[in-house]
């Protein structure tokens, strides 16, 4: 995996979202329906990844059912692999994933999941639960209070 980019053109943005990896660890966040189809994804860093975020929302879906089935209903709920570590949050018809440095602290993985977990639980979960894709743009109201969650923490 060589590449995953930012869904912006915008220079600027870019750089930020590289200080901002670089100060927590976090390189990107998914969210996907319980179908595995991605609701919104936000790629901060590329740490060397070039899989279409599509085929990683399913990835993660099926590793989260894979997980369930075997253990008779448990949640995986962190998987590390080489440098990086995949920390997973399951929802009410969806699951969010969170990808970091492998010595990111789980303290800071785990807040920052449980808070866009309130997020989507409070303000989202009307369309948590619907068919239509909310956006993976840089400019939607999700993403700016996502990326609100990731910065708060580091200023």
């Amino acid at each position: 995996m060589a590449r995953f980019y930012t869904t912006s053109i915008n220079p600027g943005i870019n750089q930020e979202k590289e200080d901002l990896s670089i100060s927590t660890g976090i390189y990107a966040i998914f969210i996907m329906r319980e179908s595995g189809c991605p609701l919104f994804y936000r790629i901060i860093k590329s740490h060397s990844m070039k899989t279409d975020p599509s085929i990683l929302c399913g990835l993660f879906t099926a590793l989260n059912m894979f997980v369930r089935q075997v253990t008779s209903g448990d949640c995986i709920e962190r998987l590390d692999a080489g440098r990086w570590r995949f920390t997973f949050q399951p929802l009410p018809y969806a699951l969010i994933v969170l990808c970091s440095a492998k010595d990111c602290n789980p303290l800071l993985l785990k807040y920052l999941t449980k808070q866009v977990k309130k997020l989507l639980l409070t303000d989202y979960k009307a369309k948590l639960q619907g068919t239509q894709p909310i956006t993976v743009c840089d400019n939607s109201d999700l993403g700016e209070r996502i990326e609100k969650i990731l910065t708060g923490f580091t200023n």
